[in-house]
């Protein structure tokens, strides 16, 4: 039952990745005083190093969750289904 259990939290973990990492790169980016922007690279000195391609990269990221959250709700149903068909075999088998 361990294997389902881990499917589901890996499909979880795949689905909201995008929106994690664009949350990430706002909350470094509004600690640090900088300006974060979909269309537009802006600088951000944080420790005498420009992170603002990093973190505009990171921001854009969101646009990939329009294919990790429909992929990862499909395999964390598959899982769910594979977990519903060993704990029912398993009921049965007693």
């Amino acid at each position: 039952m361990k294997k389902p259990l881990l499917g589901i939290l890996i499909s979880v973990i795949f689905a909201m990745a995008p929106l994690l990492l664009t949350a990430l790169a706002t909350l470094i980016a509004d600690a640090n005083g900088c300006r974060l922007h979909e269309g537009f690279t802006y600088p951000c000195e944080v420790s005498g190093y420009d992170i603002g391609e990093l973190l505009h990269r990171l921001g854009i990221l969101f646009w990939f969750a329009f294919f990790t959250i429909p992929v990862g709700a499909l395999a964390c149903v598959g899982c769910i289904i594979w977990l519903a068909v060993i704990f029912f075999r398993q009921k049965k088998n007693k």
